[in-house]
């Protein structure tokens, strides 16, 4: 499934990748963070195969989630 960024995900993507991936998104609930996230980890991995992401989250549901996302966006 591929990621279609919203307006302002253009332009915090270009920011970050700006910033040599470097960045805080602050952003409300259900205004699309993991999906951009998501969308950058895709991107880095790309221009640097040889590295690695590391997600952290603050609650085992989260981890479902983003389990879950992981496994809908990035074909795994």
């Amino acid at each position: 499934m591929g990621i279609i960024l919203r307006e302002w995900q253009n332009d915090a993507y270009k920011i970050f990748k700006n910033n040599n991936y470097n960045g805080i998104l602050k952003v409300g609930t259900g205004k699309g963070k993991t999906v951009f996230a998501i969308y950058c980890i895709k991107q880095f991995m790309k221009d640097n195969p040889d590295y690695r992401t590391c997600i952290i989250v603050p609650t085992i549901n989260l981890m479902f989630q983003w389990k879950a996302e992981l496994l809908k966006f990035l074909d795994l």
